[in-house]
């Protein structure tokens, strides 16, 4: 009857222990960032989608599904608020074209984020940016180009807090871009395409933040 007293006692003293640590953690939480620097680095799935102009092939013909990395750096106004600016490279696969091999992405601009709960352990957040993109995609006899804008880069995650300085987490999110110049295979450089369509880049993937 004894041990089974202790053995109670002590279950009940580490479930305290355990409840208490979290609370003090939580506690450490609430020292959100403010006016510093934060790096985020994600990977995860990638790909083009939708028409380009007149005359210039599919994403999906230029390219098909692939990996894509996202590089931000940013710098948090208060909790809630941080602006910065964004990198992106993404490899892809070979597109529907004959002889095409692989196709990569580029790109690159200013953004901004909203943390709904950035003194909590999960942190959903959203961002919004806008940029320049590069898509070349690698055929046999040469190369196809394009470059042109990230019209409006939307990104939504959930940050969970490791530490107070880190954080990991699902993020998604999709670009809608619009190229301005295509370089096809033989010419000597890039030319104002015709009758620009919107198209879509999307991603998912998990990443971590990391306060500097």
């Amino acid at each position: 009857m004894n041990d089974k007293l202790m053995r109670r006692s002590l279950l009940l003293v580490g479930v305290g222990l355990l409840l208490g640590g979290g609370r003090a953690r939580a506690q450490e939480l609430v020292a959100t960032p403010s006016n510093k620097f934060e790096l985020r680095l994600a990977s995860g799935y990638g790909q083009g989608l939708g028409p380009v102009a007149a005359g210039v092939p599919t994403l999906q013909e230029l390219g098909s599904a692939g990996g894509t990395l996202l590089v931000d750096l940013g710098y948090r106004l208060d909790p809630r608020w941080e602006v910065g600016v964004y990198g992106e490279f993404g490899l892809f696969g070979a597109g529907k074209l004959p002889g095409g091999d692989q196709a990569f992405s580029l790109g690159a601009g200013l953004q901004g984020q909203l943390h709904l709960a950035p003194a909590g352990r999960f942190d959903p957040w959203v961002g919004l940016g806008v940029g320049w993109r590069g898509y070349w995609s690698d055929l046999h006899g040469g190369a196809y180009g394009l470059q042109g804008l990230d019209l409006a880069r939307f990104q939504v995650g959930l940050d969970y807090r490791v530490a107070p300085t880190f954080a990991v987490g699902p993020v998604a999110g999709i670009t809608l871009t619009k190229f301005l110049s295509a370089e096809p295979l033989g010419a000597n450089g890039y030319n104002d395409t015709r009758d620009r369509k919107v198209n879509a880049f999307v991603f998912g993937g998990v990443g971590g933040r990391f306060e500097l």
